[in-house]
């Protein structure tokens, strides 16, 4: 029998991997990860990413705070359809910040400035998408 170090991210992840029955190739195409990436983080070289950790919980069910930090329960209640669908379309919105170079670090700037900073944001996106249309 195995048994899984769940005080560390590495070791929850191993024991969803051995959960799920899925070999860790598998188990990172279900998540959108490489099985490298997959084997790095069960050696402690990596952390699982909050996408990631957003994929499992959609997936199979372990709840991200317990597979990012080990807190709280490891499995939530059924979610009703709307929760899965808003936590689907935020993983895709995840994805594609993700994916497109610099949008994530634009993003973390505006959030950090102020309420009306934001507001010209705003506006000048605005005037730029009705220029497309």
């Amino acid at each position: 029998m195995n048994t899984f170090n769940l005080k560390t991210q590495a070791g929850r992840l191993a024991y969803i991997i051995s959960e799920t029955g899925l070999t860790q190739s598998r188990f990172g195409e279900e998540v959108g990860i490489s099985k490298q990436q997959v084997s790095n983080i069960i050696a402690g070289e990596r952390e699982i990413s909050d996408p990631v950790a957003m994929v499992i919980e959609y997936k199979f069910g372990f709840r991200k705070v317990w597979v990012l930090s080990g807190s709280g329960n490891k499995k939530d209640q059924k979610r009703n359809s709307k929760e899965i669908d808003a936590l689907n379309s935020d993983i895709q919105l995840l994805r594609k910040i993700e994916r497109i170079s610099g949008v994530k670090q634009i993003i973390e700037d505006i959030l950090i400035l102020d309420s009306e900073d934001r507001a010209v944001i705003e506006e000048m996106v605005k005037r730029l998408r009705k220029k497309e249309d």
